[in-house]
């Protein structure tokens, strides 16, 4: 009976702190190009970010997220990306995958305003039948469940300050719609010629479940390596670290210390990712 109720358990939450209808990422605020389809607008080439996490390390059934974003821009002012989700809680599996279209408009000489659109599909996919055993007088049925996504992104630059706002709706055909908004900014400053200290903030809003909001901040070498900690409410502290390993190629890791409500199931979680750039300016 534990074990079913450990379960349930992990399923409801991760329901809650999953917001935009993507996986729960620990460096959410570190990339916010993963809400906000806009957020990358006016940077030119290739770009691509893939992102492996598990939350609440050693709980079985925990939570386990696989993601990638990429993008092309033509120019200064056009791009194209593809993004997925998929994530992996006990017996429920939920893939996403959609594109996004941005434009970059130049304001004045040293500010510029980015829009994004994205719109993609979601699959649920829950096999409970062999998570609980008919003997505990429990009865659960596979239930699979599909849905679109539409979502937008507003992205402001001005010299190293970025601030951003996204918004993304779920379109349920049984049930409310489900809307989540991000609201995310960071300044760079300057601490020498080649050393910065990048301040992180993000809020989000979900019209279903609770709202929590992440700060923190980097500590970093030029764009080659950096470390860094973000505190994001009533979930915990997580330590991130990015190194580039060769040009163009960066590898990061980030580790969480749960503070919230299954901290007594697992007092950790962790992510690696894998970005690639190419013809940035």
């Amino acid at each position: 009976m534990k074990k079913i109720i450990l379960v349930i358990v992990a399923c409801c939450m991760a329901g809650t702190i999953w917001a935009q209808t993507a996986s729960q990422y620990l460096e959410l605020a570190k990339h916010p190009e993963l809400v906000n389809p806009s957020y990358e607008s006016g940077q030119k080439g290739i770009s691509a970010l893939v992102l492996y996490g598990e939350k609440w390390s050693g709980f079985k059934g925990a939570p386990k997220t696989t993601g990638f974003n990429a993008r092309y821009g033509f120019n200064k002012f056009v791009g194209v990306g593809v993004k997925g989700d998929f994530e992996k809680v006990g017996h429920r599996h939920n893939n996403i995958i959609g594109a996004n279209a941005d434009v970059n408009i130049r304001i004045s000489e040293q500010s510029y305003l980015g829009f994004g659109l994205y719109l993609g599909a979601e699959i649920w996919h829950y096999s409970l039948e062999d998570a609980v055993n008919s003997d505990n007088g429990m009865v659960l049925e596979n239930y699979d469940r599909s849905n679109f996504i539409g979502g937008f992104g507003l992205t402001y630059r001005w010299k190293r300050l970025v601030v951003g706002a996204s918004s993304y709706i779920s379109f349920y055909t049984d049930e409310t719609n489900m809307a989540n908004c991000y609201f995310t900014g960071s300044y760079d400053i300057s601490v020498s010629k080649n050393w910065y200290i990048r301040p992180l903030a993000m809020y989000c809003y979900n019209n279903k479940f609770d709202n929590f909001y992440e700060a923190g901040a980097m500590f970093g070498y030029r764009n080659l390596a950096g470390v860094g900690a973000t505190y994001r409410e009533n979930q915990g502290i997580n330590i991130m670290a990015n190194v580039e390993v060769i040009k163009m190629l960066t590898v990061g890791a980030c580790y969480g210390i749960n503070t919230g409500e299954l901290s007594d199931l697992s007092k950790k979680s962790f992510e690696i990712s894998l970005g690639f750039k190419m013809n940035r300016d």
